[in-house]
């Protein structure tokens, strides 16, 4: 009996660490590509430009809202989008599109993918 009763707390603690490791999953994000962008917005998906504004203002895709990646912390959540809402994001280059992900990831949002580079729909 005490041989069973140690074999059920290994698989318990195994079981436990696996928990810790599906935890550390929920930062990471997705890319996507111009096409999968394109399904993911006709299925409600946003688009989130992080550019800044006079980049918004001389060239965006169709239907993208605009916050500067450095204002996401601060102002993401004031939009009313729920953690469920699918979010594709973009930048000019990728970069500041994939620390807008990677913030909005630790911000608890579930669905999020980047798309990279204005460029890449283009």
């Amino acid at each position: 009996m005490k041989k069973y009763l140690t074999i059920i707390v290994i698989l318990l603690l195994l079981c436990a660490g696996c928990k810790v490791k599906n935890d550390k999953t929920k930062g990471e994000y997705k890319m996507v590509t111009c096409e999968e962008k394109n399904e993911m917005i006709q299925n409600g998906a946003i688009l989130l430009d992080v550019r800044s504004a006079s980049e918004y203002d001389e060239d965006h895709l169709d239907g993208a809202i605009n916050l500067e990646y450095t204002e996401l912390e601060n102002k993401f959540n004031d939009l009313g989008y729920t953690k469920e809402t699918k979010i594709v994001v973009y930048c000019r280059s990728g970069k500041r599109s994939s620390i807008a992900a990677e913030t909005l990831k630790k911000m608890g949002y579930l669905y999020v993918y980047d798309l990279g580079s204005i460029n890449n729909c283009k």
